[in-house]
């Protein structure tokens, strides 16, 4: 599973999906194998969870895990034999041109 960036719609969601099942932080935490601490992180925007924890939360609280599809990667030749990836953004040339006009 392709690691997922959370929005602060996602935070919510997360949020109002643990209030409605009655949920502590604590007691989620314990449900899904980390601390309330790291729940709490996660839960202000501090920290991100990673790929296996997001996993764990959508199960706990019966959400739907949605990816976007990835953006487009190019890759750039070689440099010194190491492979480089380049995110494109696809709207960064339109941002680009209305700079310059």
């Amino acid at each position: 599973m392709p690691h997922v960036k959370w929005s602060r719609k996602s935070i919510e969601t997360l949020q109002r999906a643990r209030k409605q099942r009655k949920l502590t932080l604590d007691e989620l935490a314990h449900s899904v194998g980390c601390t309330q601490a790291m729940l709490s992180m996660i839960e202000t925007g501090r920290r991100v969870p990673g790929d296996k924890l997001t996993e764990r939360l959508c199960e706990a609280l019966s959400l739907r895990l949605i990816i976007p599809p990835a953006r487009l990667v190019r890759v750039r030749r070689p440099v010194s034999g190491i492979r480089a990836a380049q995110e494109v953004d696809p709207l960064s040339r339109k941002r680009r041109q209305a700079r310059t006009l």
